[in-house]
Order: C-alpha cells, then structure tokens, then sequence
C-alpha cells in the first residue's frame, strides 16, 4: 500500500487529516510540508490534537515486514 493523506473539512472549516502508510514520525515531515504548501496558497492551518497510530498499524498500511525496523523522525 502506498502513503496518503485524506484531509476532511468541516461545516466550521476544522480540518482533520488521515496520513496512511507512513512510519515511524514520518507523518510528521509530510504534516510540515502540507502546511508549507497550504501557507503558500494563503491557508494557515496549525496542529490540534494528533493521535499516533500504534506501530502495528503503522506496519500493515505501509505493507512492512513484522519485526522490520521503523526509523525515527531524523531518519536514523
């Protein structure tokens, strides 16, 4: 399975987004960057609640081995 990102709006235009596939604190990296895509068009947009998916999670949507390892946010 490959990475996505599904970002739902609201009537009150509360933004909720869905990062599918990424591991480790990748989503993170890609959060930054869509800000900086959406700040570019004019958008601000700032980080609410976030819920880490369970790493088990994490390695069945980006289709990972069990017992692979996950990296970190800094890529080590």
């Amino acid at each position: 399975m490959g990475q996505s990102i599904e970002i739902k709006v609201d009537k009150r235009g509360n933004i909720t987004t869905d990062f599918t596939g990424f591991l480790g604190e990748a989503c993170f990296d890609e959060a930054d960057r869509l800000a900086k895509v959406l700040a570019r068009l004019g958008l601000q947009v700032s980080a609410g609640a976030v819920r880490p998916k369970p790493i088990e999670q994490q390695r069945l949507e980006a289709g990972l081995p069990e017992g692979e390892p996950v990296r970190a946010r800094d890529g080590h």
